[in-house]
């Protein structure tokens, strides 16, 4: 069964690559696109044919997904977007990925909360914003 929220269809691409904007950063590329319908965000997930070799390619494309996964919650609604991966992704860890999509989403102005920046920042598995520090008071 086809993910909803998952880009497939190469007309789908080429309409976010034609008439989107992008953002570029070192060794990821963020294409965007606004929706007709204003729902849900969608994602599609590239990888240059520069990262050599399919098992590596495929790495990255798994990493790139999770990261999609990660952050569609706090994407702002009505946007077609395809994250591509360069070819010093192959090289880069999960955290080095994940600083440069987040600095590629703040650039594009699709993060909906500045209290979801904040959580992005400091935690790889954001679940709430609104949550304080609960830790000190079950200190006291």
């Amino acid at each position: 069964m086809r993910h909803p929220l998952i880009l497939k269809k190469n007309y789908e691409f080429d309409r976010v690559y034609k008439k989107g904007k992008s953002e570029h950063g070192a060794e990821l590329s963020l294409f965007y696109v606004p929706r007709k319908d204003k729902g849900s965000s969608h994602f599609g997930v590239t990888v240059s044919r520069k990262v050599r070799g399919a098992v590596q390619r495929n790495r990255v494309k798994r990493v790139l997904r999770e990261l999609c996964y990660l952050y569609l919650p706090y994407i702002k609604p009505g946007y077609d977007f395809v994250l591509t991966g360069r070819s010093l992704a192959e090289r880069g860890s999960f955290k080095h990925l994940q600083r440069d999509f987040e600095k590629l989403l703040l650039r594009a102005k699709l993060l909906e909360t500045d209290c979801a920046n904040e959580r992005l920042a400091t935690s790889k598995a954001a679940t709430s914003c609104d949550k304080t520090s609960d830790s000190s008071r079950d200190k006291a």
